[in-house]
């Protein structure tokens, strides 16, 4: 139970940062210098939310392995 609530937290997470990014697209279609650091910075927090998931995924499934033995 803890294991999906943590990933259902973690996917809205990603789908809020997503639409903040899509959102900052379409009303600054001039793209300041400021806008274009803070939607890499923005990436860089989704591509490290993704990889946690991925890990805590592994980590959780190798808890539940022990559990069951």
């Amino acid at each position: 139970m803890k294991k999906n609530f943590i990933n259902k937290k973690i996917i809205i997470e990603l789908i809020i940062d997503i639409v903040f990014l899509l959102l900052i697209f379409y009303i600054d279609n001039e793209m300041d210098v400021f806008f274009i650091i803070f939607i890499i910075v923005d990436l860089i927090r989704i591509i490290h939310s993704i990889y946690s998931t991925i890990k805590l995924t592994k980590l959780t499934e190798n808890m539940d392995s022990v559990d069951e033995d």
